[in-house]
């Protein structure tokens, strides 16, 4: 089983992603304002293979109807996941190092202007079925 560790930036958060299933990168403007980047790359991983292993007291979640719920560090405000139960959407600035490949870039239809995309992994206007 591969396994990536992640932390929070005051360090009080730290988890681990078992079996990570893919990296994609996000260009919708609700990713956007919740990270504070042009894009948001996220790993996908199941539910059962997300483990959050100190801090569950400091995780808050943010809901609004009709969206994922997303869930950050309560003490240090770093944007942790996203979704859940199946699949979640980790952020992959709070993991060592993924080591992934960029599998495809989703939601490219909302993404900013001035922002351009590079590589040559799939661009999808919306999430592809």
């Amino acid at each position: 089983m591969r396994s990536i560790h992640g932390r929070c930036l005051c360090g009080a958060v730290t988890l681990d992603v078992h079996d990570p299933q893919m990296l994609l990168e996000c260009h919708c403007g609700r990713c956007r304002t919740w990270t504070g980047c042009a894009s948001t790359p996220a790993v996908v991983v199941s539910g059962s293979n997300l483990e959050q292993t100190t801090g569950q007291e400091l995780v808050s979640c943010y809901e609004e109807e009709g969206f994922s719920p997303r869930y950050f560090c309560a003490r240090c405000g770093t944007s942790l996941w996203s979704g859940g139960p199946e699949p979640y959407y980790v952020n992959a600035g709070v993991l060592e190092d993924p080591a992934l490949e960029v599998a495809c870039h989703i939601q490219v239809a909302d993404k900013a202007a001035w922002h351009h995309i590079g590589g040559e992994a799939p661009q999808y206007p919306q999430f592809p079925g």
